[in-house]
């Protein structure tokens, strides 16, 4: 009862003080209430900036709030100078005003996605806005969605249709621009687009209506209250004091409203918007945006972006395009705009002040109800979730052109799908202008890849994002910076590389037409370690016309590129998670080597260490000092398991593991033994001796590399190739051919390789051609050191001469330490020396004991010099080298022992000699033709020792002595081709007799002395030349 006793004073206590409280509602609602409207400065500028019809400026006239701001608003984009001075923005630029109140996009005005959002920046960044057109049995259509529009055959017959300028009350009316083309916004307009989720129509009416009704029912209110309940605060009961307030508020309200209509209006009106609408129906095309990162605008970074259309459950039924279409007349309806809000406000103000309080709550209570109506017009916006690129964006910089294409042909992407070139190719047969068929995929399952689709997409997207740069002005393209697209340079040095190789090695006369050039690509959709394989057509077009230069498609090429690099960058086994939790590639990581020669070996090869040999054709001598930075492994193939780079079997997080690259020079040797085939019995894996190069370059080059050695290798055949030359380089043997030279230094010059990544591909893709054989190989390299020792470079020559005896003794001795390191497998250096190898074959003991002959006729020529002491020294040495270091070989072989005998027996007489004045051969010429020469007497003794001693007091110019004369054929006749070649090159007549009248091409026809018979034939030797007999060299040889 107490309680009910308190409530009851409580209340007539309260009617007892209504008038107190009265006038704190007053004071709270009158002075607190129309001074919040004035606020909301994030709230009106977020409205404004998104409003486009007049439904929205109604909506945002009616309990209006951030009257402030409407004001700075709308003198900022629309007033005049004065005015933009009275509120401090006479200096600001348009592009900041447009940037945070216009819906619209320009030259220097942009939208971003961000992390979930979109920003509006100022700036040119690179985004996408693109349709993308299914055509069944035909190529699909890819295109900037604005150019596409522009066209106007299929705007006004295909599936969007263009919407008519809309005007209040009126509706949408035609649109009489004097103008060819519809004038789109030249950046897309994200917020309009795909930031916020248009509500249907209906609604913004029924919002627009309801604030309409809330707004009339408090003017209402106001003069309900005043006039027939009270509400006013004067008690003098006059009418003026009775309508001054209502009046004032009525009054002030309308005209408030009417401005802040006026200011949306005219903010919004700066813009013009061009809609499309899509006609109902099942979607034909698809609208997706692409945004390349990261992208550093002003201070802002922005990664990569990704939308596509939900076409199946919410298509866009709209498409706007906002730009900006500032009208001068809006200057001066700022002017009434922002006075009409001004004075309305005041009005509406003084007005609230004379009344009670309930009319200033209920207005405050509109104006909150009316901003919760605006907030929830546009509260459904693009969520955290709809960047399909979100979890990657360090992954997928620089190849979201390749991702979008592997995503639009095969629906998938990341991790799943592989686009590689294997580096096998089809073989050009002449003529070489027809182009060869496109072989059909190989599939070891039934879901085919489209392999034309997906490259038809992806040079789509090169063309679009201007990889031309000759139509950058063309609206049919946006030129993206090149560092956006990661293969786009590398693509464009690619062709300009390979257009170089042809310029200037291509024989001219093999070519009468295009070159269609067919590179095997493998590819897989995500079915495990199934794929398919297929032959596509790079072509290649010589000069003709207008077209001075030979030409390749560059976008195709970085098609063929970018979809590689993607496929390897998002291999699910290189997949890693960084701090943020974002996926990342391990990639970078991945040590490469190029594989530069190679050599099939069997199994049991390795079994016994005393058969650990490189083949002679050791490429290593084309690196010159170089050589030592090259890796020597041996690997396994199985049948039908080239290991090109579409797949990572090892973990890269190891520091010695590599992947291979340069698959292309062993396709031609593996192709029979490693494609499966009923008819081919061979099942068991290939073993390889291979040549590795390590590579520092990037990741992409590599991939280039790879892809010009796959598109220049059909192309060998008509290739000029120059003479293959040995050298001496800095204390190693080089080899060097013009063609070889010219290639690397296209690809340096290319940007495309370093020098040495640059002759490794070289090597890789001539070497097999133009690397002589082992005896031309010999043969060449010793009448190098020969013309090194008669330039008086004797240190060069005597490089090459011991490396090519090191070379036959130890064949094996490089790649058996580095498997010893490798593998572990203990090799001593004794075994190293295959003494079995070179005993046990006649080709191979001759070519050694060729070459070792020809390294001591080196040293017995400087020798020869004994005036000279350093020569004399020298040739010294080097005979105890010889002595030394085949002393073992010359146990087990007499031919070794003979050879190393004479030059010993040399070198002990020029050791004990101290005057050879008294030498015959010194004597002048009046001793007397009757006296043999000792050289001559020597050589019919067939005494060699003494031979080779006396060939070191002889000259140039001896041999035209008559008691000379003899030397050469008797030298012929004995086959002592190092004696025949030290006389012919002292000048020595090749067609001098002996007594009985026989040249040396007589003795060798008679003896068999073919190589020697050879010789002198290709030097013009007469073969018709008779002796005392009467006898030519030809009947000689027949008898």
């Amino acid at each position: 009862m107490k309680y009910w006793l308190l409530l009851f004073f409580a209340l007539v206590a309260t009617h007892a003080a209504a008038d107190d409280l009265s006038d704190f509602s007053n004071d709270l609602a009158t002075d607190v209430g129309p001074l919040l409207v004035l606020f909301g400065e994030s709230m009106t500028r977020q409205y404004l900036s998104e409003s486009t019809s007049f439904l929205d400026y109604l909506i945002f006239a009616m309990a209006p709030i951030g009257i402030l701001t409407a004001i700075t608003s709308v003198i900022r984009v629309c007033g005049h100078s004065t005015l933009r001075a009275f509120i401090g923005r006479s200096q600001e630029g348009d592009g900041v005003v447009e940037a945070e109140l216009c819906t619209s996009t320009s030259r220097d005005v942009c939208e971003l996605f961000n992390k979930g959002g979109i920003t509006r920046v100022l700036g040119r960044p690179q985004i996408l806005e693109l349709i993308h057109i299914k055509n069944p049995g035909r190529e699909d259509e890819l295109h900037l969605f604005r150019h596409l529009l522009e066209r106007t055959k299929y705007s006004m017959t295909e599936e969007w249709i263009k919407d008519e300028r809309y005007i209040p009350v009126i509706g949408y009316v035609s649109d009489h621009s004097s103008s060819k083309h519809t004038q789109f916004a030249p950046m897309p307009n994200l917020s309009l687009n795909v930031g916020i989720k248009r509500r249907p129509r209906w609604v913004f009416v029924a919002i627009a209506l309801l604030g309409f009704i809330l707004q009339g029912g408090v003017l209402t209110l106001a003069g309900v209250g005043v006039w027939m309940l009270g509400w006013n605060l004067s008690d003098s009961g006059s009418s003026a004091s009775k309508n001054y307030a209502p009046i004032m508020f009525i009054t002030g309200t309308i005209v408030m409203c009417g401005g802040m209509f006026s200011c949306a209006a005219l903010i919004g009106q700066t813009t013009r918007e061009v809609r499309y609408s899509r006609e109902p129906g099942t979607p034909r095309s698809r609208l997706l945006w692409l945004q390349p990162g990261p992208q550093v605008i002003g201070d802002q970074s922005f990664d990569a972006f990704a939308h596509f259309e939900n076409i199946e459950d919410e298509p866009l039924p709209v498409w706007t395009s906002s730009r900006k279409d500032f009208n001068e007349r809006f200057e001066l309806y700022t002017f009434f705009a922002v006075t009409a809000v001004l004075l309305g406000y005041i009005s509406q103000f003084i007005g609230l002040r004379g009344m009670k309080a309930w009319v200033s709550l209920a207005q405050l209570g509109i104006t909150i109800i009316m901003s919760i109506f605006r907030g929830l017009l546009r509260v459904q916006r693009l969520g955290r979730d709809a960047n399909k690129l979100g979890k990657m964006p360090d992954m997928i910089a620089g190849h979201e052109l390749d991702w979008i294409a592997f995503e639009l042909a095969l629906g998938n992407s990341i991790g799943d799908t592989s686009f590689c070139f294997t580096g096998n190719y089809n073989k050009l047969d002449p003529p070489y202008s027809v182009s060869i068929p496109e072989s059909a995929a190989t599939s070891l399952y039934e879901n085919q890849i489209d392999f034309e689709k997906v490259l038809q997409i992806r040079k789509r997207l090169s063309y679009l994002t201007g990889h031309d740069p000759t139509r950058a002005n063309n609206k049919e393209v946006q030129q993206w910076e090149r560092s956006q697209i990661k293969a786009r340079e590398p693509a464009q040095r690619l062709a300009a590389a390979i257009c170089k190789v042809a310029e200037k090695l291509i024989r001219k006369k093999t070519i009468k037409g295009k070159i269609t050039i067919q590179v095997e690509i493998r590819a897989s959709a995500g079915n495990g370690d199934k794929h398919e394989e297929k032959m596509i057509d790079v072509v290649l077009t010589p000069p003709s016309g207008s077209q001075t230069k030979w030409y390749v498609d560059s976008s195709r090429l970085e098609a063929i590129l970018g979809l590689s690099m993607w496929s390897l960058v998002s291999a699910k086994d290189l997949h890693d998670v960084d701090q943020t939790g974002n996926t990342i590639s391990l990639f970078e990581n991945v040590q490469w080597r190029r594989l530069v020669y190679y050599t099939l070996v069997d199994e049991q090869h390795f079994a016994d260490p005393s058969t650990y040999a490189e083949p002679w054709s050791d490429v290593s001598i084309w690196f010159g000092p170089d050589a030592g930075r090259l890796y020597h492994d041996r690997i396994r193939i199985e049948t039908n398991s080239i290991n090109v780079p579409t797949r990572f079997l090892m973990n890269p997080r190891i520091p010695f593991w590599y992947q291979i690259c340069g698959w292309n020079t062993v396709y031609d040797s593996l192709q029979s033994k490693l494609v499966l085939d009923p008819a081919n019995s061979y099942t068991d894996a290939t073993t390889l001796m291979v040549a590795l190069a390590p590579t520092e370059d990037s990741r992409l080059q590599i991939c280039a590399q790879d892809l010009f050695l796959a598109i220049i290798s059909p192309l060998l055949d008509i290739l000029v190739t120059g003479e293959t030359e040995i050298l001496e380089s800095d204390g190693h043997v080089l080899l060097q051919n013009s063609t070889v030279t010219a290639v690397s230094d296209i690809l340096v010059e290319s940007n495309l390789a370093t020098r040495f990544e640059a002759l490794s591909c070289a090597v890789s893709l001539l070497s097999a051609r133009i690397q002589p054989d082992q005896d031309t190989f010999l043969s060449d390299l010793t009448e190098t050191a020969n013309t090194y020792r008669r330039s008086a470079e004797w240190e060069r020559g005597e490089t090459l001469m011991r490396w090519a005896c090191s070379k036959l003794l130890k064949p094996g001795y490089k790649v058996a330490v580095e498997l010893f390191y490798q593998y572990g497998q203990g090799i001593l250096e004794e075994e190293l020396i295959n003494y079995d190898a070179i005993l046990s074959s006649t080709d191979s003991l001759n070519r050694f004991l060729r070459v070792l002959q020809a390294t001591g006729e080196f040293y017995r020529w400087s020798c020869a010099q004994r005036s000279n002491k350093g020569r004399l020294e020298f040739g010294l040495e080097g005979i105890e080298w010889m002595l030394t270091t085949f002393d073992e070989l010359s146990t087990r072989s007499p031919e070794v022992r003979e050879i190393l005998n004479n030059y010993e027996h040399v070198a002990n007489l020029m050791k004990s000699s101290d005057s050879s004045d008294w030498l015959p051969q010194n004597l002048p010429e009046s001793v007397g033709t009757a006296n043999q020469h000792p050289l001559v007497e020597a050589i019919r003794d067939d005494d060699r020792k003494m031979t080779l001693w006396h060939l070191c007091f002889t000259a140039t110019g001896d041999f035209d002595r008559h008691q000379l004369h003899p030397a050469l054929p008797l030298a012929a006749r004995n086959g002592w081709s190092e004696v025949v070649n030290a006389i012919l090159e002292m000048n020595g007549d090749l067609d001098c007799k002996d007594v009985d009248g026989r040249t040396a091409i007589s003795y060798c026809a008679e003896h068999g002395h073919l190589s020697l018979l050879q010789h002198f034939v290709s030097l013009g030797a007469s073969i018709n030349s008779e002796d005392n007999d009467g006898r030519t060299p030809i009947l000689y040889a027949v008898k």
